[in-house]
């Protein structure tokens, strides 16, 4: 069984606390002192705890990356880059900015996988 499907992120709303399998998270995107974390199914979770905090919770966990000030992806969930304007087409179709500076990391584990 895969590490990821036993792990979870845990996200606590105003009156639940939700247990989200890693594996089903696609994105997490910071709206300030929020986060939403999305899902493959299309659900999105939202809490009051900015994304330096989300980023904590999920150290050491090697298939998610801080792409962006706004922004961790599920690199499990990546379908193409473009390089032109440094955007990552995640497999559902969303798309995410890459920061300059997180680009040659980025780029690294790409050309690994």
């Amino acid at each position: 069984m895969n590490n990821m499907e036993t792990e979870f992120l845990h996200i606590v709303d105003t009156r639940r606390v939700y247990r989200i399998p890693l594996s089903e998270i696609t994105h997490v995107e910071s709206g300030g002192a929020y986060s939403t974390a999305y899902t493959k199914k299309g659900k999105k979770y939202t809490c009051s705890r900015n994304l330096k905090f989300i980023n904590k919770q999920l150290e050491g966990k090697t298939d998610f990356m801080r792409t962006h000030k706004s922004y961790i992806i599920n690199k499990t969930q990546v379908k193409e880059f473009i390089k032109d304007n440094a955007v990552i087409v995640l497999i559902n179709g969303t798309l995410i900015p890459l920061a300059r500076r997180r680009r040659n990391e980025f780029m690294g584990w790409l050309k690994k996988g």
